[in-house]
């Protein structure tokens, strides 16, 4: 199955495309023809059974155009399940954008915005606060690369392979790095993922992170009624940003579990339960942009446990979430051991008036 949802300005579309089927493995249009002549890609995710990590490299996009294509993010799923991959794609209009593809990330300028997309940057193999915080102080040096200040950063994500031994190591390393740049009130703090991911490399960590800037773009702080903000509690991350553009808002929603109010876990031993609770939280922030889950373009939903997968599938499709469009990481540690399913969207809403 191949799904497709476009975020349309007046000088770039961006696609987000979803290439799954959970049902009987990855179908749908090729790659290469989804790029066309006329895109790029600056975000590709494959989740593949062990078996498959060396063809899905070769099948990444980036051995196809690598001067139109950022490197892919391979992670490596449960055996049972089939590949799925998700892609985004930017395909600026004639005369109304252009692309300057740089080492680690690939920009695009169109009037009054700009946007870069990284790829993914990798780690030492150390598990030390050193290895980690140089990852971080990539963002820094690709930002000023593409001449984008530091409060551009609107979405990180931060894959570790042991999340649940060293989250207390990845908060210092990006405490340390971001803090400075979003301490000046007014300064919009990113959403961010950070999830425990079995990568196909030896690196500790792997980060993305998208920035937006510019003057016909405003970025702002989603905050959720059910949830205290992160920075609450010594985290810097927001639960959702959302990236407001003329004709168009794109929502970042974070890494949403089933947390309470003061940040406490909710609903521990109780799978529906939890699941429910990340569901009612994620709904409430899409709202506070004007969408809701009919306006999800991707997502990733994470769970500890893989025999939780079925009725998973059963309780989204009953809360009308669309399982077609996400893609789905099993046997996968949350941040905490008593959380058993964690949920991130993009969504795009179109502006009204």
């Amino acid at each position: 199955m191949t799904v497709r949802v476009v975020l349309r300005e007046a000088g770039f579309d961006l696609e987000f495309h979803t290439l799954t089927d959970l049902a009987g493995g990855t179908a749908g249009v090729p790659l290469a023809d989804i790029l066309g002549r006329d895109g790029f890609l600056v975000q590709e995710r494959l989740i593949v059974p062990p078996h498959l990590v060396g063809e899905a490299d070769l099948d990444a996009a980036w051995h196809l155009a690598p001067q139109e294509c950022n490197p892919a993010l391979l992670l490596v799923g449960h055996s049972a399940l089939p590949t799925q991959r998700t892609a985004v794609v930017v395909r600026p209009k004639l005369g109304g954008a252009r692309v300057e593809a740089h080492p680690e990330a690939m920009k695009i300028m169109a009037d009054g915005v700009q946007l870069l997309f990284s790829a993914p940057l990798c780690s030492a193999p150390d598990r030390t606060p050193q290895a980690l915080a140089a990852t971080f102080q990539k963002i820094g040096a690709i930002l000023a690369a593409g001449g984008m200040p530091e409060s551009a950063l609107a979405r990180t994500w931060l894959f570790m392979k042991d999340i649940l031994a060293d989250y207390g190591l990845l908060n210092e390393a990006r405490d340390r790095c971001l803090e400075g740049w979003f301490s000046q009130a007014g300064r919009v703090v990113p959403a961010s993922t950070g999830i425990q991911a079995r990568m196909a490399g030896p690196q500790a960590l792997s980060l993305e992170f998208w920035a937006f800037s510019g003057t016909g773009v405003t970025t702002r702080m989603l905050r959720s009624p059910l949830q205290d903000e992160a920075t609450a509690y010594g985290k810097c991350f927001s639960r959702a940003v959302a990236v407001e553009f003329p004709a168009s808002t794109l929502v970042l929603v974070s890494g949403t579990a089933s947390i309470d109010q003061g940040g406490a876990s909710l609903h521990e031993g109780d799978f529906a339960g939890q699941l429910t609770r990340t569901l009612e939280v994620i709904a409430a922030l899409l709202q506070g942009a004007g969408g809701d889950f009919s306006t999800v373009a991707q997502g990733i939903v994470y769970l500890k446990r893989a025999g939780d997968l079925e009725l998973c599938l059963r309780l989204l499709a009953a809360a009308g979430f669309p399982c077609e469009r996400v893609l789905f990481q099993v046997e996968t540690p949350i941040c905490r051991d008593e959380l058993w399913c964690e949920i991130e969207v993009t969504a795009v809403v179109g502006r009204k008036g």
